[in-house]
């Protein structure tokens, strides 16, 4: 696996259409995303001109204080630069997380995914709460988990830090750090290669805030037929108005 790029913005203007900008490497690679716009709606699935995003699991995933986060996947048609759009329901800010993967089945990707909630607020998460660990059913996927959070309700400002628990990497922020963000809709994507068969995994992480709710999915992308070596990006954008 190697980053490489990632970054993060925040910007506070509110409104019903919110776009970022994004440029795939290469034609074929995945692409996973989650979009949370707090305790709003998205309607609809995300745009960009060029690819057809699908949903990873039942959208949305909520979590306490009726907080929502959506997540999509996409197979690259090009590497020429996106405007990935989506629109709220209501006027308010939204945030969104992306990581590419190349090496991956360009036919059927997603082998497995199993949606989180959390019903309370905590500093340590876990993808098991309350649907319990994903398997895999094929050798060699790469698991990925989407996540964001409640914390831009719960605490009072500042930037938040994760930390994953487990064996998983944390991709980075736009300072080249691993798992901090700044203010605004908050979340994290972790990230772990070439998976066995047939295991049942998890991905737990803490962070620095007192309490917060977290939601998401767990996602275990499939190899490409004869194997081969996996490239990650990652980028994350925070607040988008």
């Amino acid at each position: 696996m190697s980053y490489v790029n990632s970054y993060s913005l925040y910007n506070s203007t509110a409104g019903t259409g919110h776009t970022w900008s994004y440029t795939p490497s290469a034609s074929g690679n995945i692409l996973l995303a989650w979009f949370s716009p707090g305790q709003g709606t998205l309607t609809g699935v995300p745009t960009d001109g060029s690819n057809t995003w699908a949903a990873l699991g039942t959208n949305p995933h909520g979590s306490f204080d009726a907080f929502n986060i959506y997540t999509f996947w996409a197979k690259s048609t090009g590497s020429s630069a996106l405007t990935i759009s989506v629109t709220t329901a209501s006027s308010q800010a939204c945030s969104m997380g992306i990581i590419e993967l190349s090496g991956r089945d360009p036919t059927t990707p997603i082998n497995a995914v199993i949606g989180f909630n959390e019903s309370s607020r905590t500093n340590t998460h876990s993808t098991a709460t309350p649907n319990g660990n994903l398997t895999t059913t094929v050798s060699g996927c790469d698991l990925v988990m989407l996540s964001a959070d409640t914390a831009s309700f719960d605490s009072a400002g500042g930037f938040i830090t994760y930390t994953p628990t487990n064996s998983y990497t944390m991709c980075a922020d736009g300072s080249g750090t691993l798992g901090t963000q700044a203010p605004g809709y908050t979340g994290c994507i972790q990230y772990l290669p070439n998976q066995a068969i047939g295991s049942s995994y998890l991905a737990t992480f803490s962070n620095n805030v007192t309490t917060m709710a977290a939601a998401g999915v767990l996602v275990a992308v499939a190899p490409a037929s004869g194997g081969g070596g996996t490239s990650a990006r990652s980028l994350l954008t925070l607040g988008i108005g």
